[in-house]
């Protein structure tokens, strides 16, 4: 959410996840001038979160802090190592711009859990981990019916098990996910006019039938995600066509 920043994909810096590598060479393969790292330990009603950013250049520590909370406050001190972190790279961050750090969560705890599962199956895009992501971000919107990235990651499972599953009903089945899809991106915005993904995700339906209608929802999405590999990735094509 933060304009000045743009972060390396999930799948891209979680391949070097237990691996005991130098900082310095970490940040040469992935392109990245920083790193943040951390680790999370628990025992009873307690968190220990640790966390440090490190400058992938020199391979020094710039900033470290570390959290005692209960599980109640993960999300208090996922938003404090957010701020924290832009702080610490002197990132200017307006009103909008902090609002929007601490506004991408769900409100409940199950929920956001769900929410995460689901994103972790979703990113083997695989037909059996995609339908099984359905199944924990429709979780998530049930315990929590008011977050919306859970109704935009269902919409996006849903659409490519429609699209990528071969059966002999193929067609129908991904004409109701289109239709069921735009009422859940449309409950997304509803609930968060300026989600990015929402209008990615509702700009790659478009793109099924009015190109110029997604080319608008992609640049929408870049404006309000400038990091977001995949609203590149959709108005290249988009354009191309």
């Amino acid at each position: 959410s933060v304009q000045q920043l743009a972060v390396i994909a999930r799948t891209s810096s979680f391949a070097f996840q237990g691996r005991n590598e130098d900082a310095r060479e970490i940040g040469r393969k992935l392109n990245a001038r920083y790193l943040l790292e951390g680790n999370v330990q628990s025992a009873r009603n307690r968190l220990r979160v640790t966390t440090q950013l490190i400058d992938a250049s020199t391979g020094d520590h710039v900033w470290s802090m570390r959290f005692d909370k209960t599980p109640e406050d993960i999300f208090a001190v996922q938003d404090e190592i957010a701020l924290e972190v832009a702080r610490a790279l002197k990132l200017s961050l307006d009103a909008s711009t902090t609002d929007k750090l601490l506004g991408q969560r769900a409100a409940n705890l199950d929920a956001y859990f769900a929410y995460l599962q689901g994103r972790n199956l979703a990113s083997t895009l695989r037909i059996a981990d995609l339908k099984s992501a359905a199944e924990q971000f429709a979780r998530a919107i049930k315990v929590d019916p008011n977050f919306a990235p859970a109704y935009v990651e269902l919409a996006s499972a849903k659409l490519e098990v429609a699209e990528f599953e071969i059966t002999d009903d193929r067609r129908r089945r991904f004409e109701a996910a289109l239709a069921d899809n735009s009422r859940l991106i449309a409950r997304a915005l509803e609930l968060d006019p300026a989600d990015g993904h929402a209008y990615v995700e509702r700009a790659y339906m478009n793109a099924f039938t009015d190109l110029a209608a997604a080319e608008a929802d992609y640049r929408r999405g870049i404006e309000l995600s400038p990091s977001y590999a995949k609203a590149y990735e959709g108005l290249a094509a988009v354009l191309y066509e």
